[in-house]
């Protein structure tokens, strides 16, 4: 069975600033079918914003294809109190410590 998870903005980030690390395992693991994301419009939202900031200078293909990815192959909730529920059946929850750039898992229940 696959896990279930919503993932942070600074995790898609990261991942596509370095395919190293834990960001990167995480992205892989999403585009492989090994884990099922889900996300809701405002975080879809939250993801294009952040990827177009002009510090991390990446090209319109790659926004694109980044967010086309994560449109196809995740789950899109269009309620947020879904998600909410989501949260709360089986599903991690992985984000990015400030000081130390490494995935956590926030939250499994």
């Amino acid at each position: 069975m696959m896990q279930k998870v919503v993932i942070d903005t600074n995790v898609v980030i990261s991942s596509n600033l370095s395919l190293s690390g834990n960001p990167g395992e995480i992205m892989r693991q999403f585009y492989s079918g090994v884990l099922q994301l889900f996300y809701t419009s405002e975080i879809l939202a939250e993801y294009k914003s952040v990827l177009a900031y002009m510090k991390f200078n990446f090209a319109i293909e790659t926004q694109t294809a980044i967010l086309r990815a994560i449109e196809i192959g995740g789950h899109l909730l269009h309620r947020l109190p879904a998600l909410y529920h989501l949260m709360t059946k089986q599903t991690a929850f992985f984000t990015i410590q400030q000081s130390s750039a490494k995935p956590f898992l926030l939250r499994e229940i």
